[in-house]
């Protein structure tokens, strides 16, 4: 059994992250959520017990959400890590380059948010397996990069016989499969 994951969210409005909590609540994601409201005490959590995801606002008072995700990337590199923003994204893409895997819109609804979370985390599992070190074994053998489609299946699944699920296909080595997305598990 995995251990849980642990998610640190950042944001100055405190307000938003009681919202958000009482979602995540409601939800039941199974994941250890610690809550900051500035990029010190999030670096200071860290510190104490790394987390597998972070989510921070880009425009926090001291420390900068793309600044934070920068120093978090170079001490943890296997944390992911997302931002968050009322503002247009190409302010956050501008400036911050590769340090967040997405730019998620703030006024985006917290289901979604969480559904982003849970496909990030996926497919970080996924690029971990067995499977991408046998393509990468196979991609070098064949001296060329072999067509390769990923993409999520059943995203908002409300009948009880569906399920989210990455479905990879790769028709040059004829591989295709597909693995749940289970947004309890790192």
């Amino acid at each position: 059994m995995r251990k849980a994951l642990r998610i640190l969210f950042l944001d100055d409005d405190p307000g938003w992250l009681n919202s958000l909590k009482r979602r995540i609540r409601r939800s039941s994601p199974g994941w250890d959520v610690s809550f900051a409201e500035d990029g010190q005490t999030a670096l200071n959590m860290m510190e104490t017990q790394a987390c597998d995801v972070v989510v921070t606002d880009l425009n926090m008072p001291g420390i900068r959400g793309d600044s934070l995700l920068t120093q978090i990337a170079e001490k943890y590199p296997e944390t992911l890590r997302f931002i968050l923003s009322a503002s247009d994204a190409s302010e956050c893409k501008a400036n911050s380059g590769m340090v967040a895997m997405e730019f998620i819109p703030k006024e985006m609804a917290a289901s979604d948010l969480l559904f982003r979370i849970a496909s990030g985390v996926a497919m970080r599992r996924f690029m971990r397996g067995r499977i991408v070190d046998r393509l990468a074994d196979v991609v070098k053998r064949m001296r060329e990069l072999p067509n390769l489609t990923m993409q999520i299946i059943n995203p908002n699944a409300t009948n009880k016989l569906e399920f989210p699920c990455v479905e990879i296909s790769c028709p040059d080595l004829g591989l295709e499969f597909r693995t749940l997305l289970n947004s309890g598990q790192a």
